[in-house]
């Protein structure tokens, strides 16, 4: 088995339980049956994590807020996310596998229902900080759709009919 990457995001706000979960002893075993070697943790305004877990079977790269993450979403075989709707757009048109997390820290999480479509459609899975060593597994053994990308010309077309073109 070739040795996987996963990258966790957390986008510009703070999202602390995401940040401690992805370096705990449950989250690394779940990553670390399903292959992964290779962790990228951006934790954005999050203080930068505590590494103080025995993880010398993963190669760990922590970093703040990046303003784009494209490079190391397309470094990633998974990308576990915060609920944010440019990340999960991005993340889905690069074709990597997706979990998104929800952060209940935030009032009117309107973001999570992007997700919870997403996640019924199976173009990723939704899950919480306390179930991310499931969501790892269901996520690796998922057949996931893949998420096209929208057609530029469609808003022309429309455009040209409603000006009679």
């Amino acid at each position: 088995m070739s040795e996987l990457s996963v990258l966790f995001t957390v986008g510009s706000t703070r999202f602390d339980a995401l940040v401690s979960a992805a370096l705990s002893q449950n989250v690394l075993d779940a990553l670390y049956i399903s292959g992964f070697r290779h962790i990228y943790l951006q934790h954005g305004h999050s203080p930068t994590p505590n590494n103080d877990i025995n993880k010398t079977q993963f190669n760990i790269t922590t970093f703040p807020f990046q303003p784009s993450m494209s490079e190391f979403i397309n470094r990633a075989d998974l990308v576990i996310s915060h609920a944010g709707s440019g990340t999960i757009l991005e993340v889905l048109y690069s074709h990597r596998k997706l979990i998104v997390i929800a952060n209940d820290a935030l009032m009117d999480n309107h973001q999570v229902e992007l997700g919870k479509v997403l996640d019924r459609e199976q173009y990723l899975v939704l899950g919480s900080v306390d179930t991310l060593p499931g969501c790892i597994d269901r996520v690796m053994k998922a057949k996931l759709n893949v998420l096209k990308p929208p057609n530029p010309d469609s808003f022309v077309n429309v455009l040209k009919d409603a000006v009679g073109f």
